[in-house]
């Protein structure tokens, strides 16, 4: 949409939440046809704080 996060120009709880379920959706191959999805989930991925939580708690698999 018009917006940088869910709920407007600010990351929220909302969008902490949603990446997960975006991630999933991204490795199942459902985010294929949903260019601003995939762009909303890079642009999550992007931020410092994402890579800090994840050298803080590693790496996780989404797979089985």
């Amino acid at each position: 949409g018009d917006s940088d996060y869910f709920m407007g120009t600010q990351l929220s709880a909302v969008d902490v939440h949603i990446t997960f379920v975006l991630e999933f959706a991204e490795a199942t191959g459902a985010l294929a046809e949903t260019p601003n999805l995939q762009k909303y989930l890079k642009r999550v991925q992007a931020r410092p704080a994402y890579a800090r939580a994840l050298e803080k708690g590693g790496a996780y698999s989404l797979g089985s």
